[in-house]
């Protein structure tokens, strides 16, 4: 089975220019702990709780996420889900993006730990 088969392709992102507090509005308002940092289309990082530890107060009003987003862990949608929990477990990841492929960083969803481990017990099923 392939990421494209189960990955959510609803984006929950901001722009590289959205700020700090807006950011963390969103992502409490989603009940989310990560958002994709895009521009047109193309996966640009992630703001993350680990992210969001280091911001100092003050800074959390204007500054722009594109000051503290993360380099995105991802993997394209052909790839394998047992390629993907590999790759989960050995980074530790709660949720993955998920990219047309590498070369044009196109985003086009995301996948969580419990959608892998999900998928992966119906394949051990068949």
């Amino acid at each position: 089975m392939m990421l494209s088969q189960i990955m959510d392709r609803h984006l929950l992102a901001v722009s590289p220019n959205t700020s700090i507090g807006n950011a963390v509005k969103l992502m409490k308002s989603s009940n989310v702990d990560m958002l994709l940092v895009l521009q047109d289309g193309m996966l640009m990082g992630i703001v993350n709780e680990v992210a969001l530890a280091d911001v100092h107060l003050t800074d959390v009003s204007t500054a722009p996420v594109s000051g503290i987003m993360q380099e995105p862990w991802c993997l394209e949608e052909k790839s394998s889900v047992d390629d993907a929990v590999k790759y989960v477990i050995e980074h530790n990841l709660g949720r993955l993006p998920v990219v047309l492929s590498k070369k044009s960083m196109r985003c086009t969803g995301t996948v969580s730990s419990t959608e892998l481990i999900r998928a992966r017990k119906q394949e051990e099923k068949k």
